[in-house]
């Protein structure tokens, strides 16, 4: 098939003749079309869906800071902070570690290590060391329980709600706190990231895993 644009012909979508056109970025393209795809329902499929469905409940849920900070770390990129954030996460998501909750920024210092300490039946606590952080620094804390479904129809919006949060209120050379409304008996992990009070950007989260007494 050979299609010559004209004054009246100047865009083509939609799909004909076992070929879809379409649009992507200003340029037009033509693809070839099967109506009958194979059947997505392999676990490994499903498990795509359900974690993007997950990431998208838990971006959803993020506070302002973290939401800028992916914003500004996708500025002059093609994509948006939602999209980086995402594909970050959904990678690491796929290793069953993931939660990168605030994108790495060269301007910020991370932590060294984050630990969770005694535990509760609602919670635990924290305790970190400062690495190379500024100790006027502060922390940004993100608890959520640990849910990876592999079913979609399993992803509820409970999931991308925060158990616990805290920011702009522990500095990180303080190096501990108080976790608590969790659940009892379950696993949680605590996102934690250096926050700067005066440029807002947070450095990339570290990631501990707890489970609360019964």
């Amino acid at each position: 098939m050979k299609v010559t644009p004209s004054p009246l012909v100047r865009d083509l979508r939609g799909k004909g003749a076992g070929a879809v056109c379409a649009n992507w970025r200003g340029r037009n393209y033509a693809r070839g079309y099967n109506a009958h795809p194979k059947n997505p329902q392999s676990a490994p499929q499903k498990l795509v869906r359900a974690s993007m469905s997950l990431l998208v409940k838990v971006w959803q849920h993020l506070t302002a800071t973290p939401v800028a900070a992916w914003n500004h770390a996708a500025k002059g990129m093609a994509a948006s902070g939602f999209n980086m954030f995402v594909k970050a996460n959904r990678k690491l998501q796929a290793a069953t570690v993931w939660g990168v909750f605030a994108p790495s920024n060269p301007d910020e210092f991370p932590l060294a290590t984050v630990t969770a300490g005694t535990l509760t039946a609602t919670g635990c606590t924290l305790s970190w060391t400062p690495g190379s952080a500024v100790a006027t620094h502060k922390v940004e804390i993100a608890v959520y329980k640990k849910d990876h479904p592999i079913d979609p129809a399993a992803v509820t919006e409970a999931m991308g709600i925060p158990a616990f949060t805290d920011h702009d209120a522990t500095l990180v050379s303080a190096g501990t706190k108080a976790v608590t409304g969790c659940e009892a008996a379950s696993t949680y992990e605590a996102h934690i990231a250096v926050y700067n009070a005066t440029t807002g950007y947070l450095s990339k989260s570290l990631v501990v895993e707890f489970t609360t007494t019964a």
